[in-house]
């Protein structure tokens, strides 16, 4: 019966023992600005949320399965407020993360963390300029990054605990207001990139359990706010940078590459 009260604009209903599907008729809801149902023991399905008036949609840490709703495409007005944007972490929903997420223009935060999304990351996020937090981790995500994630202006990237693989795009470097990257647990190959040097605001990158081979990049030296730094785990080789901030890190920065 929720669904007969036309003028609601906020349902927020978040850590109860709620249980059972979340009812259809909240698509008849054309008013509706926040759904806040975390942290409860819902199932099922995403209903397909109407229209362009949703700006929070906070679901995570229920029981949820199927896909996306395509009507995720239309929800324009998703942005960030003190609960968050998009979040549907600590769930089971499959399928591809589709790449008309990209049209919700005002997201600042999208949180899919731990869910059993699969496919490549699409290369329309990327357009999502105004994103701030990007959290993917604990997915079944593969393929190679797309190159169009450097477009982005985010503080937080984790894209850790997936089967992600291929070369770290240089693109990477052109996230100027990136503060915490954390890469680890996935099949990447090939060099760090010099071009994580001019991550200058950066506090936080974790590399830890991939195939990174070759030496560290001495243009890391130049980052002068990171605090933590972990590359244990690769196939890195040569001299560990002694300059800067490296010369904070311990020996359980470099755990398990016998080459360096």
């Amino acid at each position: 019966c929720l669904g007969s009260l036309k003028n609601l604009t906020e349902l927020l209903l978040f850590q109860n023992n709620l249980s059972g599907k979340i009812p259809a008729s909240l698509v008849q809801l054309k008013l509706l600005k926040s759904l806040v149902l975390y942290a409860n023991n819902l199932e099922g399905p995403i209903p397909p949320l109407q229209g362009n008036k949703i700006e929070v949609l906070d679901l995570s840490s229920n029981n949820l399965t199927g896909a996306l709703p395509d009507v995720i495409a239309n929800l324009s007005s998703l942005r960030q407020c003190n609960l968050g944007g998009l979040d549907l972490s600590h769930n089971d929903i499959g399928g591809t993360i589709p790449g008309y997420i990209s049209n919700c223009s005002g997201l600042n935060v999208l949180n899919l963390n731990d869910n059993s999304f699969q496919g490549t990351i699409p290369w329309e996020l990327g357009n999502l300029v105004g994103l701030g937090t990007v959290m993917l981790r604990g997915n079944r995500l593969g393929g190679e990054l797309p190159e169009s994630l450097g477009n982005l202006t985010i503080s937080f990237l984790d894209l850790s605990s997936n089967f992600l693989e291929g070369e770290l795009p240089d693109s990477f470097g052109n996230m100027q207001r990136l503060m915490y990257l954390t890469l680890s647990g996935n099949r990447f190959s090939g060099k760090i990139p010099a071009s994580f040097g001019r991550l200058s605001v950066l506090e936080g990158l974790d590399l830890t359990r991939n195939r990174l081979s070759d030496s560290i990049p001495e243009t890391l030296v130049n980052l002068t706010k990171l605090g933590y730094f972990n590359v244990s785990y690769n196939n890195l080789s040569g001299t560990v940078p002694s300059k800067g901030q490296f010369s904070t890190f311990g020996c359980d920065s470099y755990i398990g590459n016998k080459y360096l």
